[in-house]
């Protein structure tokens, strides 16, 4: 039911547009040419990152980064925004942050096997982790439906917290390292909270499978990332089960 409803929400997105399910690649690519153009050309000069052409090695980033804010963005309005059309009928309130969700990842997904494509034109066939791609996917998902699960359910009781939502998704776009990369010149504490960012954890494991054939489960950082996960999904569900009898009174 969840990827039924999630298909036909993104279909019914772009139905009434001329160029209709097109802007699903248009609106990201045109993403990707402001900030290579700005970031690429501009301040770097056309410099290459560790050896890969700077716009594969952005694409690489940006694309996980896309899903993962709008994901955020979209994931902490999915009940308030839904309550009207269910508020009649017997529907699981605690499916709306998934419907969301997966309506970003099939988006996602195309979006990544354009870049995978252009990686292999690059670098050939078995200069990717594939295996890697996939257990980043996964954890995207995860992460981003433990999130919703509890933004959302704040949101329907305080409209305003999605602008706080929305204030966090895009200082935290720029403090994650998508369009720059950690130095000798960065600042330690700068330094600190990239390192303690689950972003940077899932935006690093996409481009190190794609561009660099890494994938690496032993870290700390990985058991770190599933405990936030597993912490965020605990408490999302218990304050979702304890006030979503309240929510028809927030309408």
């Amino acid at each position: 039911m969840i990827i039924r409803i999630a298909l036909f929400r993104l279909k019914s997105t772009y139905i009434t547009n001329r160029l209709g399910l097109l802007w699903v690649f248009l609106n990201p690519l045109s993403q990707l040419a402001v900030y290579w153009v700005v970031f690429g050309m501009g301040i770097r000069g056309g410099a290459p990152v560790e050896g890969v052409p700077f716009l594969l090695w952005l694409s690489c980033g940006l694309v996980p980064w896309l899903f993962i804010g709008s994901g955020i963005v979209q994931g902490a309005s999915s009940v308030s925004s839904q309550l009207s059309q269910v508020s009649k009928m017997k529907f699981p309130l605690s499916v709306l942050p998934s419907i969301t969700i997966i309506s970003q990842l099939i988006s996602h997904l195309i979006m990544l096997f354009i870049v995978i494509i252009a990686v292999i034109v690059k670098y050939g066939f078995f200069g990717i982790s594939y295996l890697g791609i996939f257990y980043y996917v996964i954890a995207t998902v995860s992460l981003l439906s433990a999130l919703a699960l509890f933004t959302s359910t704040v949101s329907a009781f305080v409209r305003d917290f999605r602008f706080v939502i929305g204030a966090v998704t895009k200082a935290l776009f720029f403090i994650t390292p998508i369009m720059w990369t950690v130095n000798s010149k960065t600042p330690e504490l700068l330094k600190q909270v990239i390192r303690y960012n689950p972003v940077t954890y899932l935006v690093d494991g996409y481009r190190n499978a794609m561009l660099f054939n890494r994938f690496d489960l032993t870290s700390a950082y990985t058991a770190g990332f599933w405990l936030v996960i597993l912490a965020l999904f605990a408490w999302g569900a218990f304050i979702h089960v304890r006030f979503r009898k309240h929510f028809m009174d927030y309408q």
